[in-house]
């Protein structure tokens, strides 16, 4: 079982994006939707919650990311950015750097542990 360690929790207003729900382990921008890769984030979701109310945020801390829908390899230490629909994958262009993945696993879609960048 993977854990996450939050340090730091806050909430943002989710304001813009067409969903019912804003889904957990999702990378969540200033603005309250979910990040892609040119958005700077606040945190990843902590829970999920109904769409324009408020979101728990873990702004720092060790955080479980669903990750982007490819099929990638991620090895402890290796750098984790946001892709698409607030999931992660390996860092492609630096500027969207979440962390370091804390896990050594091959898939699509599923949890990683990312110690957050603070």
């Amino acid at each position: 079982m993977k854990t996450e360690q939050p340090l730091l929790i806050t909430t943002i207003k989710h304001q813009f994006q067409n969903i019912e729900t804003v889904p957990r382990n999702r990378a969540i921008a200033y603005d309250g939707e979910l990040a892609d890769e040119t958005m700077v984030i606040a945190g990843i979701s902590n829970a999920e919650v109904p769409a324009k109310t408020e979101i728990p945020v873990m702004c720092a801390g060790i955080a479980l990311c669903r990750t982007y829908d490819t099929s990638e390899t991620y090895t402890p230490g290796m750098d984790i950015a946001v892709r698409i629909d607030g999931k992660v994958g390996p860092v492609s262009d630096p500027t969207s750097k979440v962390g370091k993945c804390m896990d050594s696993v091959t898939g699509a879609g599923i949890l990683i542990r990312v110690k957050l960048n603070t």
